[in-house]
């Protein structure tokens, strides 16, 4: 448990590091022709957050795996679940901040 807390922490602390400069990159692009690059540097930057992302999600992911055995041995775990709802809030924050930029750069 302790473990994919600091994985989750680990991954959201990089995402938080990187979501700047991706910004930076987004806002550049914003408006710009999709073949432009601009918007293939912003493009990447985009993805290196949501590999960050994904790290966080797979944490999140052996968490409810966690609580599902937990379930099914009629034993939950309140550490579980409280650490189950941070992880998911952190990610729905990634979340939210990808969909931020994409709506700032345009589709």
């Amino acid at each position: 448990l302790i473990e994919l807390r600091q994985a989750a922490e680990a991954a959201d602390a990089a995402f938080t590091a990187r979501k700047d400069v991706a910004a930076r990159f987004v806002r550049a692009a914003a408006g710009q022709p999709i073949e432009s690059p601009a918007r293939a540097e912003a493009l990447v930057e985009l993805a290196v957050l949501d590999t960050l992302r994904s790290k966080t999600a797979s944490a999140l992911a052996a968490l409810d795996s966690l609580a599902a055995e937990a379930a099914n041995a009629l034993s939950p775990d309140p550490a579980l679940t409280a650490a189950q709802g941070e992880v998911a809030a952190t990610l729905a924050r990634e979340d939210e901040t990808i969909a931020r930029l994409w709506g700032t750069m345009g589709s």
